[in-house]
């Protein structure tokens, strides 16, 4: 509760050193003498409704992906078995240059 009226408190400093009008222009309209404030506080909630589906897709991907059974984890001591080319058996590093 106590970092609510901080934020709150914070708010309210933001948005009276901002009382100040502003002109918005949305294309067919135009709003005049808008707080800043008011702007900017209806951008954010714009902004948050149109992440809000996004989030909501992801956390329903991450409930289905912890829905799944885990993969075992792979057997090492299978792939020491497998017979390696030859290109791989060779030794890698730098190559000397003979001058």
């Amino acid at each position: 509760m106590i970092v609510f009226i901080i934020v709150l408190v914070i708010f309210a400093v933001f948005a009276g050193f901002n009382l100040e009008g502003i002109k918005i222009s949305v294309g067919f309209h135009e709003f005049e003498n808008v707080p800043t404030f008011l702007a900017l506080l209806i951008a954010f909630v714009f902004g948050t409704l149109v992440m809000l589906p996004f989030s909501i897709r992801g956390l329903k991907r991450k409930k289905e992906k912890q829905a799944l059974p885990e993969e075992p984890p792979l057997d090492v001591t299978e792939l020491e078995d497998t017979e390696e080319s030859p290109e791989a058996k060779k030794p890698r590093g730098k190559k000397s240059r003979k001058s």
